[in-house]
């Protein structure tokens, strides 16, 4: 029996907030290193006794670091999405009570237990089969219409959390150790 129903139509933005996604869940320790090192190249730009061109080269590339954290991931989607000739596709995700189908370029049958991660962020739900590959839903097209249902539902069948993608700023130092342990 069809429980929900949602689909994506791809485009540009949606292929960014994918990769995206997909960084900020699976390599947030990248990101937390590029931050330090970001803050410490700029630190040392600004205080270090070095020539000023080294001073300046420091804490460009510091700032630039800091200021940059998801460029892996737009480098990443820019990749795909060049290398893509044909329109990039409509998927359509149905629940049902013991599999998901995806359906748009070709057909998939996937059991709960292969997703690893399921991840909200600004109007799109994607659940993670690994880092690679996700199946990523448009919130507005979700039927029936209950994110609250579809998220318990979800969350029932796979076993797993919904977790919100954390930008590094908005960490505490508990994440901070939880992601440490990982």
């Amino acid at each position: 029996m069809r429980r929900f129903e949602g689909r994506i139509q791809h485009n540009t933005d949606t292929i960014r907030r994918l990769f995206k996604a997909a960084y900020d869940t699976y390599e947030m320790k990248k990101v937390i290193a590029r931050f330090l090192i970001g803050a410490v190249l700029a630190v040392g730009g600004v205080v270090g006794s070095f020539p000023m061109i080294v001073q300046g080269l420091l804490l460009m590339m510091g700032c630039w670091l800091l200021v940059s954290r998801d460029f892996p991931a737009k480098c990443r989607a820019d990749r795909t999405l060049e290398a893509r000739k044909t329109a990039l596709p409509t998927i359509v995700s149905t629940f049902y009570d013991d599999h998901v189908e995806l359906n748009g370029e070709g057909h998939m049958s996937l059991k709960y237990d292969r997703f690893q991660r399921l991840v909200e962020e600004k109007g799109y739900y994607f659940l993670f089969l690994d880092k690679n590959s996700a199946c990523m839903i448009d919130r507005k097209t979700l039927k029936p219409d209950s994110p609250d249902k579809f998220r318990e539902f979800v969350s029932a069948k796979t076993k797993l959390e919904w977790k919100e993608t954390t930008s590094w700023l908005n960490m505490s130092l508990m994440d901070l150790f939880r992601l440490l342990k990982q």
